[in-house]
């Protein structure tokens, strides 16, 4: 009678791949990127945008006065800050790159977020008559509004489940 061969299973306690009862060995998954499209996402992508933007863009200049932006207007350690706090209100939606978990993840966003409408309050606000204070103003109610949709946000869900009786 003739045998027939069987695979030759070894002691894999080295934890390396088991083959299948065909001998073959499977091949490991591979890893997603855990970032998704998401408003939160799209919305601190806009407060990025709008923020740097707002700070770079040169205002055309009235009669006599210079060319200056906001960077050159404000400090730059208060330029650097709204920058810093316009990429904090993305990070809930990146928390799974950075492995940060929801909760934490969107404490620290809304702390960028509050940072945001403090520094537009105190440096935009008396600046509002020129031109590229909107596109600040722009980032930073993308900021607020990536906050509040960002997964993770207590307030959201507590109004979400909220019924009408």
């Amino acid at each position: 009678m003739p045998t027939v061969a069987q695979p030759e299973y070894r002691n894999y306690q080295g934890g390396g791949p088991v083959p299948d009862p065909t001998g073959g060995v499977p091949q490991p998954a591979r890893a997603r990127a855990g970032v998704q499209a998401s408003p939160a996402l799209v919305f601190g992508l806009i407060a990025i945008v709008g923020v740097v933007l707002g700070l770079f863009l040169k205002e055309s200049p009235a009669a006599g006065t210079p060319s200056a932006n906001l960077w050159d207007r404000l400090s730059e350690l208060w330029s650097i800050v709204a920058i810093v706090a316009a990429v904090l209100a993305l990070l809930p939606a990146l928390r799974s790159v950075v492995n940060l978990g929801e909760q934490r993840a969107w404490r620290i966003a809304a702390g960028g977020a509050v940072a945001l409408v403090v520094w537009w309050v105190l440096f935009i606000l008396p600046n509002i008559n020129l031109n590229v204070s909107f596109l600040a103003t722009v980032g930073v109610a993308a900021a607020a509004l990536a906050v509040w949709t960002s997964p993770g946000n207590p307030y959201q869900q507590a109004t979400g489940s909220s019924s009408t009786s």
